[in-house]
């Protein structure tokens, strides 16, 4: 039998553009502990971008499990949502080091909200 890695932090939100969020607590706005943005930046559409150290990847259709999203290769640089379709699944480490996941749920591009679901692993 495998272990189950232990949840540290998890939530589901909606973000417009100009909010963050810190993946580590589900807290909103909190400045320097925030892992990610919703921009929109003139003429680039909508962007989820990591903020503060914080790196993300697209990882696919299915679930990924803490292992998977160990291995996958993560970046700083912003994920532009053109051609996404909801259900896709990102994996990140937080800017405190955690792993975890994302599952964008909805993805609404011409009222420019997103709503997602994380799923922090308490993972030194």
């Amino acid at each position: 039998a495998s272990l189950t890695p232990e949840i540290y932090a998890r939530g589901i939100v909606n973000l417009t553009p100009g909010y963050s969020l810190d993946l580590d607590s589900g807290g909103k706005n909190r400045g320097l502990k925030d892992d990610l943005s919703l921009i929109s930046p003139v003429g680039k559409g909508l962007q989820l971008a990591p903020i503060n150290g914080a790196t993300l990847a697209v990882f696919g259709g299915e679930q990924p499990t803490e292992a998977e999203c160990q291995s996958l290769a993560l970046s700083t640089d912003s994920l532009p949502l053109e051609g996404f379709d909801p259900g896709i699944y990102l994996c990140y480490r937080s800017n405190e080091g955690l792993p975890g996941y994302i599952h964008l749920a909805e993805i609404n591009l011409p009222v420019k909200i997103i709503s997602l679901e994380f799923d922090t692993w308490a993972i030194p």
